[in-house]
């Protein structure tokens, strides 16, 4: 029974299979592809069509995007459509789609039968293949999406000028490397099927010529086509511009004074907010500056009782404290002695990056910055990793855009440290601290008063580490001083020396501190692997 129903099935489609295979045969298909000096190309296809069914006429579908050798998309230019019969009579068309255009031929009113002649041109432009020693065309003459036999395929191609060198031609389904007929003489070519081309063969014309012959499309034009086919590409390039604008407008500071004269005292704000302000960031060396701070105010002492190894001895409460200052003073000092060694990694860290934020609002609210800069250094990082890890999803769909896509990223995540900026007020207070650090870096200048103010060491050695000129600062006190500060003890017993004293204290106080304040952890020739389908042009059409 079961069979019965299918063996009736069969014969029922089969009439509608045939109607659509067969409605129309094609007796004869040539393609004229006259090349122009500009390298475009007129192109005039002759198609005799022979209708077994009443039709409105057919259609042809002539493909126009492709992607080139890096994976780009190319769109060839068609314009100067027109379809006629044998005798020059226009036929109605409707065009329709843009990768793909579809001339639709013939009267939607009238219904046609027998042979019936179209004479389709059109302008191609963006077809040639431009190599370094040749020029070449590799043209699907006449495409595989043809749903009905032809007979009697062939080509042509006509030069502007002499300078023919090769020809080929493969026939038959895609990727066909069956050789098809080919000449050529000096400025034209003939192709040709060697046989009957079924349903859904085609035939491929590959001809090259000397340089000279055809001239390039000059690069403004390929580049306003590339950009007009590729539009994802602009994205970036927007993005690009937008970034350079903003870090010109947002990101740079104001002019200053452009003078950076000596400060003999450091400016009035906070040690731990102008080291902020001179650097845009905090570091673990300026929390090893404010230990040293509490020390040399009296709230604490330093032990050193092996070398490199310091026990903190909390003398007296934190005072006059910004609140994140007393919770990172009480975060070390669960108990009134501790030893570095034994604060875990990232004990701190909470504390301590609250602390920055602190400093930095602190000088936002001041009117020093004009936004905290670690949460605007970290907008921009974020964004640069978001822009750079999702590029790696458009290669699939525009190479060009993925790559300028990464580098956009890449263009943010540098231009990210640059984007904090300082009002005037910070650009001139900054100009302050550097004087004072040019004082510090530069106080050699100054030794014959230090003789009679040896408190200026410990007082400004907190700024000193703070502004990483610590050693400098030492330096100048060679031979002056002759005891470590009263907040100091250690197990040597030889004579002090400032500089041994400064590298041993902020090398070991901040490697102590590092653990403690971070977190834990197809452009291809023809001529070589050619086949059908393998160039530009062809598709197919049908009837309607």
């Amino acid at each position: 029974m079961i069979k019965r129903f299918l063996l009736l099935a069969t014969l029922l489609l089969l009439p509608n299979l045939a109607f659509a295979q067969e409605a129309f045969v094609i007796d004869s298909y040539h393609t004229e592809i006259n090349i122009n000096t500009d390298s475009s190309l007129d192109i005039t296809e002759t198609i005799e069509a022979n209708f077994s069914q009443q039709r409105h006429g057919i259609f042809r579908n002539i493909p126009l995007k492709y992607k080139d050798n890096f994976g780009n998309t190319k769109k060839l230019r068609i314009s100067k459509i027109n379809v006629s019969d044998e005798d020059g009579h226009q036929y109605p068309i409707e065009l329709s789609g843009s990768s793909t255009k579809k001339i639709q031929i013939g009267d939607p009113d009238t219904l046609v039968t027998g042979l019936q002649t179209y004479v389709i041109h059109y302008k191609i432009e963006r077809a040639i293949n431009f190599f370094e020693d040749n020029d070449e065309l590799y043209w699907n003459a006449i495409g595989t999406n043809w749903n009905t036999t032809i007979d009697n395929a062939s080509a042509s191609v006509n030069l502007p000028s002499k300078g023919a060198l090769k020809a080929t031609s493969f026939q038959g389904p895609t990727f066909s490397q069956e050789e098809a007929s080919s000449s050529f003489t000096d400025d034209s070519y003939e192709f040709g099927a060697s046989r009957l081309l079924n349903s859904h063969e085609g035939l491929t014309v590959v001809a090259s010529w000397q340089k000279g012959v055809t001239n390039p499309i000059s690069p403004l034009q390929n580049l306003i086509w590339f950009t007009q086919d590729n539009l994802l590409i602009l994205l970036p390039l927007v993005y690009l511009v937008w970034l350079i604008r903003k870090f010109w407008r947002s990101g740079k500071d104001p002019a200053g004074r452009h003078t950076i004269v000596p400060e003999f005292a450091p400016p009035k704000l906070p040690m731990l907010q102008q080291a902020a302000l001179k650097d845009e960031f905090l570091q673990t060396r300026d929390f090893s500056a404010l230990i040293i701070k509490w020390a040399v105010d009296g709230f604490i002492k330093i032990e050193e009782p092996k070398k490199k190894q310091f026990t903190l001895i909390k003398t007296k409460d934190l005072t006059k404290a910004s609140p994140k200052e007393e919770a990172f003073f009480k975060k070390i000092f669960t108990s009134d002695e501790v030893k570095l060694k034994e604060l875990k990694a990232g004990k701190l860290s909470t504390a301590s990056n609250k602390l920055k934020d602190e400093a930095f609002n602190q000088l936002v609210d001041g009117g020093y910055f004009t936004g905290n800069p670690r949460s605007v250094r970290n907008n921009y990082l974020a964004l640069g990793g978001i822009i750079f890890f999702g590029a790696m999803f458009l290669f699939s769909l525009n190479p060009a855009s993925a790559v300028l896509s990464i580098l956009a990223g890449l263009l943010t995540l540098v231009f990210a440290p640059l984007m904090p900026k300082r009002t005037e007020k910070g650009v001139l207070e900054k100009e302050k601290i550097l004087g004072f650090e040019l004082y510090l870096k530069t106080a050699e200048k100054y030794r014959l008063e230090f003789a009679e103010k040896q408190h200026l060491f410990e007082k400004y050695l907190p700024y000193a580490i703070a502004f990483g000129v610590a050693t400098i600062w030492a330096k100048a006190f060679k031979g002056i001083l002759k005891d470590p500060p009263k907040w100091y003890s250690g197990v040597s017993s030889q004579a002090f020396v400032p500089l041994n004293f400064t590298q041993s204290l902020n090398s070991g106080l901040t490697s102590s501190m590092t653990s403690s304040v971070t977190t834990a952890s197809s452009g291809g020739s023809g001529f070589s692997g050619g086949g059908v389908s393998g160039g530009f042009g062809g598709g197919g059409g049908g009837s309607w």
